[in-house]
């Protein structure tokens, strides 16, 4: 931490590419929070990589990214968006891939809707959300992947090229992790924890509660301008 505070201290030029994975955010908090405001404050990042790689943990995006005026790409793995409720950047945004991240229904749509600029969207195994809708007038290229059903609602994406979809019905390497059904605003009676914590009754319940057709023909319908369509119950994260 040390090395790289002197680092990025000692730099004549701005910093346009940043890539970090850690896990020790929750030790370093305030630390962090002052590497994200300084590099997103900064005028020239224009290309920003996260990853939190405790996955026991699932830590707050650190707010200076929702601030950041010239991200034209950005990664994030393993976090969890609070969405602000009056968010100054993200408007230059390009390219948004989101892997492993927890998100509430409205802050996922509210932090979609924000990057209106965005060409490329990426989803992989979002948690938490269940009615996925995207609202990206520039989009072009449009990916999504789920370990269980989802409901995608795609709107106001007339430049739509490429499109693929896939779901497996099984559970993530991380797949202990209680975000996907259980709020942490929440009291639960140790019966209903229990039973959160038989995946398999899990996601039988949440297959039976899915209306299949009816969330296909929704997601199909917002695809009229898509050339390339590709939809399948599994394909891997690199196709």
């Amino acid at each position: 931490m040390c090395a790289l505070r002197r680092v990025l201290d000692g730099r004549a030029a701005l910093v346009a590419a940043f890539e970090i994975n850690f896990k020790y955010m929750g030790l370093y908090d305030d630390w962090f929070f002052g590497v994200f405001r300084e590099l997103c404050g900064s005028g020239g990042l224009l290309e920003l990589s996260i990853t939190n790689t405790k996955y026991t943990e699932c830590y707050d995006l650190p707010s200076p990214v929702y601030a950041c005026k010239t991200l034209t790409s950005l990664y994030l793995s393993n976090w969890r968006l609070r969405v602000p409720g009056r968010i100054t950047g993200l408007r230059a945004l390009r390219s948004l891939r989101l892997h492993g991240v927890t998100a509430t229904d409205d802050d996922h749509r509210r932090f979609i809707s924000r990057c209106s600029a965005m060409e490329h969207l990426e989803i992989f195994n979002i948690h938490k959300a269940r009615n996925i809708v995207i609202r990206a007038p520039c989009l072009k290229d449009l990916l999504i992947y789920s370990y269980r059903p989802l409901c995608v609602s795609v709107k106001k994406a007339s430049r739509l090229d490429k499109v693929r979809l896939g779901f497996s019905y099984s559970y993530p390497e991380y797949s202990w992790r209680l975000q996907d059904t259980m709020d942490s605003d929440e009291d639960y009676s140790f019966s209903e924890i229990e039973e959160m914590l038989d995946y398999n009754k899990m996601a039988k319940r949440e297959h039976r509660q899915t209306n299949e057709i009816r969330n296909m023909v929704m997601f199909l319908g917002g695809l009229s301008s898509a050339k390339k369509l590709h939809l399948s119950p599994k394909f891997p994260q690199d196709s």
